[in-house]
Order: structure tokens, then C-alpha cells, then sequence
């Protein structure tokens, strides 16, 4: 995650957009991880973070804005 995810340089013009999205991503990792641990259920908070960050990025700047290596990187 220290690299980057999705490329921050795209959201240079809507820095707003951004911290909207990343407060958003803490929100539902949150809420998820939360629910999960009540449930007894196993969780990987890196893998919760990451796979919002994605979906963000997805949602937001679709397939070009995702670091793809990165992703590869951290799911070895």
C-alpha cells in the first residue's frame, strides 16, 4: 500500500474527490471489519483496504487509474 494503489496523479485537479473517497474507504473497511470480527468471520484488514481503494479507484477513474503491478505485488 506505501506505493500506491491507484494513481494520485489523476486526481490532482479534484483533491476533494479524493479525500471524500478515501474517507469513505476507512468508513467501509470499518464497518466491514467490525461486522466480520462479530462474526467471528477471518479478515485481513490489508486485503479490506485494498480491495476498497480499487473499488474507489475503479468507480472513479476506471481500469487506467489502478496501479496493476501494485496490486499483483501485494496479493504474493
Amino acid at each position: 500500500m506505501r506505493r500506491g494503489v491507484i494513481d494520485l496523479d489523476l486526481y490532482k485537479n479534484t483533491p476533494k474527490e479524493l479525500l471524500v473517497g478515501q474517507i469513505s474507504i476507512l468508513g467501509g473497511c470499518s464497518a466491514w471489519l467490525l461486522l466480520a470480527t462479530f462474526a467471528r468471520l477471518p479478515v485481513s484488514t490489508t486485503h479490506s483496504i485494498t480491495g476498497a481503494t480499487v473499488g474507489f479507484g475503479l468507480v472513479t477513474r476506471g481500469g487506467y487509474g489502478i496501479q496493476w503491478a501494485q496490486i499483483i505485488e501485494i496479493g504474493e
